[in-house]
C-alpha cells in the first residue's frame, strides 16, 4: 500500500472494506466494493484523491450535471491471475480515453497518473473481492460529473472525481440475440459519440427497452447516415469472421 500514500485514506473505511467478503451471487454490477476514491477540482486545479466510505452523494439541486448532462466515465476490469496476483487490462488506455472524453464534453482533463494511481489503488485494495471465476472480474468504474451550483447553461467550473468498483460475473452468457437497430442512431457525424458520455447511453435507453420487449439481449447499432454500415453493438464490440 506504500504505493498509494498520496491518498488521504479514512481508516475506518479500510476497516469496513476489510471485513467486507465476496456474496455467493454477486450478479454484475448488482454489489458495491464499500470505498470509493476520488478528487475534486476547483479554482482549475485537482485536489488531491482521497479514500473514503461508499456512500450516497449530495448535490445541490441546481448542480449542472443533472441539467445539462456533464458527465463521462470508464469501465475497466481488474482480473485475478492463477497465482493470485491482481492484474488490469491496458489501464493508461483508459486513462487517455477518459481524457478524449472530457476535452469533447468541455470538462477538465485529469492527470493519467492521477487517474492510474486511484484506479490502481481500488484494485489493490479490494484484491480479497476480486473473483477467480475465469471470466469473472473486479470491474472499476471511474467518472466524472459536473458540480457547480448554478442555472447559466455554460460549461461548470467545478467537478467530481470517483472511482468505484463491483466484483461481477460475465456481462452476458456464451451466445446472444441481436435486435439491428434500423431507426434510432447512436452516434453521427459531429456528435459526441466518440465520448464516453452519460447522456450517450440515456439516448440508446428506448432501444434497450424494445430489444428486450421483443426478447433480443443486445442492439446492433448502424451508421447514421446510411444505416447499413455495423458500428457496434450497444455493451460490447462488433467482430466478424469471413
Amino acid at each position: 500500500m506504500q504505493l498509494f500514500n498520496q491518498i488521504i485514506t479514512d481508516q475506518k473505511a479500510l476497516e469496513e472494506l476489510a471485513a467486507f467478503s465476496l456474496p455467493e451471487n454477486y450478479g454484475f454490477g448488482t454489489v458495491l466494493c464499500p470505498i470509493m476514491i476520488g478528487s475534486e477540482y476547483k479554482n482549475n486545479q485537482w485536489g488531491p484523491l482521497t479514500l473514503k466510505k461508499y456512500a450516497p452523494l449530495s448535490l445541490w439541486p441546481a448542480c449542472k450535471v443533472l441539467h445539462y448532462g456533464q458527465e463521462i466515465f470508464e469501465g475497466m476490469k481488474a482480473y485475478k491471475t492463477p497465482n493470485d496476483e491482481v492484474n488490469l487490462f491496458r489501464p493508461i488506455e483508459n486513462a487517455k480515453r477518459f481524457n478524449v472524453s472530457a476535452k469533447r464534453m468541455a470538462m477538465p482533463e485529469i492527470d493519467p497518473e492521477l487517474f492510474l494511481t486511484a484506479t490502481k489503488a481500488m484494485a489493490s485494495y479490494c484484491s480479497h473481492l476480486v473473483p477467480k471465476t475465469s471470466g469473472h472480474s473486479l470491474y472499476i468504474r471511474p467518472f466524472m460529473f459536473a458540480t457547480e451550483n448554478s442555472l447559466g447553461i455554460k460549461p461548470s467550473e467545478s467537478f467530481t472525481f470517483l472511482t468505484i468498483a463491483s466484483p461481477s460475473g460475465s456481462y452476458l452468457g456464451d451466445s446472444v440475440k441481436v435486435f439491428i437497430e434500423r431507426k434510432a442512431s447512436r452516434a453521427a457525424p459531429g456528435g459526441t459519440g466518440t465520448a464516453k458520455a452519460g447522456g450517450n447511453y440515456a439516448a440508446s435507453l428506448l432501444t434497450a427497452q424494445k430489444s428486450k420487449d421483443l426478447g433480443y439481449a443486445q442492439t446492433l447499432w448502424l451508421d447514421a447516415i446510411e444505416k447499413k454500415y455495423i458500428e457496434e453493438l450497444s455493451g460490447m464490440n462488433f467482430f466478424a469472421l469471413i
